[in-house]
């Protein structure tokens, strides 16, 4: 699948820290690691950089973030987050694989935005009863 073909099926750029965390959390567990917090460590554990790096990509694309601001949320510089997205930009491209869970995870994204959109038009429209 063409990526900007992809990137243009998102439909709303809703990034927020529930959303964020959330979308971590999916990622850590698609790449079975024990915890959110294993992100966060100095470790260059395969699982771990490439679920950090798609958390960083993630995070920059859709949460339309800068690097400067990604790279520290998870204890790391700039030019770590934008490696990061070289990195995922590169293997979506190239690899089959990864390609497909990437598009898992994209479109988990593209859930959690659906439900933030609703759960924000609800309570914009909801209007309290009066008090007796």
């Amino acid at each position: 699948m063409n990526w900007t073909k992809k990137a243009s099926q998102i439909k709303t750029p809703i990034m927020n820290e529930t959303v964020k965390k959330q979308l971590v959390q999916f990622i850590v567990d698609m790449y079975e690691i024990d915890s959110v917090e294993k992100l966060f460590l100095d470790t260059r554990e395969q699982p771990i950089c490439i679920a950090r790096q798609i958390c960083m990509f993630m995070i920059m694309e859709y949460g339309e973030e800068s690097a400067a601001t990604v790279g520290p949320y998870f204890d790391k510089d700039r030019t770590t987050a934008i490696h990061a997205y070289k990195v995922v930009t590169k293997e979506y491209q190239t690899n089959r694989g990864f390609a497909a869970k990437l598009d898992i995870i994209i479109e988990k994204y593209n859930n959690l935005a659906d439900i933030v959109e609703k759960y924000n038009k609800l309570t914009k429209e909801y209007v309290p009863l009066p008090a007796e």
